[in-house]
């Protein structure tokens, strides 16, 4: 490391277990560790890694992140730009990359403004929902946005959702890496008793397909027509298959379940196989909402 104090200035902790950021709770230790609130934070670690040539992940909620079980060597940087703030005209709100969507949800709704509702079952944060352009019935996400804040290239850029080439379940920034700093959404106020019935009826759905609570993660992205990964999956009636302690839900066969106690490769492996079956005996080539940290 070129700058001996890099660490220490920083704030980075060293032999970071990985297990107690993501959701399924599974993984080996990251070499080096840090949390960052403000974009100038997060900004000034990533600069500060590029010059000491330190390899370098940033997660976000870690809902869709599972780590080798031999652990990252590196730097991992968790996103944690959490400000919300609705503008001076109230017709649109400023949020933090690192901003759970739940979170965004239940503030705009206790402001009387709705939407998003649907969204408050999805695990994820703001940034992850933007790089896999996050649908919600025939809506996606890319249509309430206005401007991303993003570190691409060691710099501070604002754009358009024109230029994040959005697709189905996707943007550039699934293949490019760039770091999702903050964003800003176009919302709308709605009638108190619809945002509230539109939040029940989504905590509802969530709690009958997700194991809600549980340490697991969702495997595969939807497909852009037809049905649901969750169905697709279903069809191979490969629910509540193990591997170690690692499981397909029965609840949602699109979730692989931690039961206590499971190592990431048996995750991995499952994962593979519901891959490999759906192509080969469905003729479905199923994409992964997965993030797999590290060497496999």
């Amino acid at each position: 490391m070129r700058d001996p104090r890099f660490l220490s200035r920083h704030g980075i902790k060293v032999n970071v277990p990985m297990a107690d950021y993501t959701r399924i709770g599974t993984g080996g230790n990251a070499d080096f560790f840090v949390a960052a609130g403000t974009a100038k934070e997060l900004t000034s670690v990533l600069d500060g890694a590029r010059d000491n040539s330190l390899k370098t992940v940033v997660i976000g909620s870690g809902s869709q992140t599972v780590c080798s079980d031999h652990g990252w060597r590196g730097l991992v940087v968790k996103n944690e730009i959490r400000y919300c703030d609705l503008d001076f005209n109230r017709t649109q709100v400023m949020v933090g990359g690192g901003l759970p969507m739940a979170d965004l949800v239940n503030r705009l709704a206790e402001e009387g403004y709705g939407g998003f509702e649907p969204l408050v079952a999805y695990g994820g944060s703001v940034g992850g929902a933007i790089r896999s352009n996050l649908r919600w019935g025939t809506t996606t996400i890319a249509r309430h946005l206005v401007t991303v804040s993003l570190y691409s290239g060691g710099r501070v850029v604002e754009v358009a959702p024109g230029d994040l080439q959005f697709g189905p379940n996707e943007s550039r920034l699934l293949r490019t890496g760039e770091t999702v700093l903050g964003a800003t959404f176009l919302v709308s106020e709605k009638d108190p008793e619809q945002i509230r019935r539109r939040l029940l009826e989504a905590t509802r759905d969530r709690l009958r397909d997700d194991p809600a609570g549980t340490a697991a993660v969702r495997v595969f992205l939807d497909p852009p027509d037809g049905e649901s990964a969750a169905e697709v999956v279903g069809r191979l009636n490969l629910a509540g298959t193990e591997s170690g302690q690692a499981v397909v839900s029965k609840k949602n066969p699109n979730m692989i379940i931690n039961r206590g106690g499971a190592r990431s490769a048996d995750a991995y492996k499952l994962a593979q196989r519901l891959k490999h079956d759906a192509t080969m005996k469905l003729g479905v080539k199923l994409r992964e909402a997965v993030s797999w940290m590290g060497e496999w």
